[in-house]
Parts: C-alpha cells; sequence; structure tokens
C-alpha cells in the first residue's frame, strides 16, 4: 500500500509540475546569460553507428555562457516538434522558454571565463539538465554541453536539421540485444540492492562484461568525443566571435549524469588536460 501511495503521489507531483510554467525558473547568479550552437567533424574517426562506415564521426555542441546583456529568450529545444512528435515529450515542451539569448557575446567583466564539459545520460539529449546550465553560467562558467550523435535521443545542427537514434543499425542493435539478456538484468538488479560500495563495483564490472557494448565501448566513444572536442578549444578561442580569446583553457572541468558521468571518469584517465 505504502508503495502505491507513493506512486501516485510522484504521478501528482510529476503532473503539477508540468502545468505550472512554460519558463525556466530564474538563476540565481549575477551574470545574464548566452547561448549558441557548434557542431564539429572528426576527420580522424569513422562514425562507429555507420553501417556503411563511410561517415566521420560528428559531434554537436549546445553552449550556455554568462554575457551583459539580454535578448528574447531561447526555447528549451530548437526543434520541440521533433522531441514531441517522435520522442514523446509532453507538450509543455513546445512553448517552454529559456533564460537564455541566442548568439550574445560573452561578458567583458572577466578577461577569461572557467570551462566546464557536459556529457547527457545515455539516449538522453543535450538540453538535459538546462535548469543547472544555466545556473552555473548566471555564476560565471562557460558549459559546453556535447551531444554523443546516435547515443542521444536527438540533437538539432546550428541550421536547423535534426539528427536522432538510428535504429537500424548494426550498433544499435547490438547494443539493444545485449540488454535484454536476462542475466544482464539480474545484475542490474543487484547492483541496486548492493550493501556497500565495494559490493556495488563488483556488481558493476560483472555487469561491464555482459554489456560490453553499452558499458565499455560507449564510454570510451563518448571519451574520444570529449578528447577531440578539447582539441578545438584553441580554435574556438581565437576564432569564434563569441568567445574569442574569453575561454580560460587552464581552468576545465568535466561532468556528467549516468553514462556521462562513466565518460566523464574514462576522460579523466586518459587526457591530462
Amino acid at each position: 500500500m505504502k508503495s502505491l501511495l507513493t506512486l501516485v503521489l510522484c504521478f501528482v507531483l510529476c503532473c503539477s509540475g508540468l502545468s505550472q510554467t512554460n519558463t525556466l525558473p530564474r538563476p540565481s547568479g549575477k551574470y545574464s546569460i548566452g547561448i549558441t550552437y557548434l557542431n564539429f567533424t572528426d576527420d580522424s574517426r569513422k562514425e562507429l553507428f555507420d553501417n556503411s562506415q563511410k561517415k566521420n564521426r560528428e559531434i554537436t555542441v549546445k553552449v550556455w555562457y554568462p554575457s551583459d546583456k539580454k535578448s528574447n529568450p531561447e526555447p528549451y529545444f530548437l526543434n520541440a516538434q521533433f522531441a514531441i512528435k517522435y520522442c514523446q515529450f509532453p507538450e509543455i515542451y513546445r512553448d517552454l522558454k529559456t533564460n537564455s539569448g541566442r548568439d550574445l557575446l560573452v561578458s567583458s567583466k572577466e578577461k577569461k571565463y572557467p570551462i566546464l564539459i557536459f556529457s547527457h545520460g545515455w539516449g538522453e539529449h543535450y538540453s538535459q539538465n538546462s535548469i543547472l546550465m544555466e545556473e552555473l553560467a548566471s555564476h560565471g562558467y562557460i558549459i559546453f554541453s556535447i551531444a554523443h550523435h546516435y547515443e542521444c535521443k536527438f540533437s538539432t545542427y546550428p541550421d536547423g536539421r535534426v539528427i536522432h537514434i538510428d535504429m537500424k543499425s548494426t550498433r544499435f542493435q547490438k547494443i539493444w540485444w545485449e540488454q535484454q539478456n536476462p542475466e544482464a538484468m539480474k545484475l542490474l538488479y543487484k547492483i541496486y540492492n548492493a550493501k556497500n560500495d565495494k559490493e556495488r563495483l563488483l556488481v558493476f564490472r560483472e555487469t561491464s562484461n555482459t554489456i560490453p557494448t553499452l558499458l565499455k565501448e560507449s564510454p570510451k566513444y563518448w571519451a574520444e568525443d570529449i578528447s577531440f572536442f578539447l582539441d578545438q578549444l584553441g580554435d574556438i578561442n581565437r576564432e569564434n566571435k563569441i568567445f574569442k580569446a574569453k575561454l580560460n583553457l587552464d581552468k576545465i572541468g568535466v561532468f556528467g549524469m549516468s553514462m556521462g558521468g562513466i565518460a566523464s571518469g574514462e576522460i579523466c584517465i586518459i587526457d591530462k588536460r
């Protein structure tokens, strides 16, 4: 009975939260917030989710940063219609506005600003955690959120084109079937019920061996995305009209949710930056 009441309460809270507002909460920092979109192609790597293996790896990036100006608020999604129609997002996202203005210049109040790089969860999107990103930007951080293509629900290029999960990809099918393994499901339950961190780590390692494409290969693939993006920061700092000479390349942090958290740990192992 208790679990049923908890479920009902969660449902009510979620529904009431969705009906309350069409604007994100106002950040607490002193800066206004700018937002922009970038995309890059890594000519040194092939796209693993491309069955033909002819495409090179691409990433799209959403950026929040401190600004001195304000402008019309940017929508939560560049392509909300796609999110609602094909990804079953609630209708609230159609008109959901942020506190960020498109393509504003970085604030002149400081000479340079520290950098944070975020990775979303598996099957999520680069707008994930927008409330947190705006909060961080309002306090003087520049946050680059990387869309790890074909393992995020969808992403949008700066010109408006949409890229999304390809369920026909051989690699996607491999990930899907590995997760259908009954032993993998049993191990995931064991992780939740582990008595301590040591036991949880042992079970996670066993789980990684059971679903290696998702839990071994993908974090490394995402970490390579992050490392490749780090290579672009120098050019961004020299040439991009928004960020020119404003990036503190000596202060770079990385964080993420779920798979993005695993990738964040991986990049700290393979890249000294």
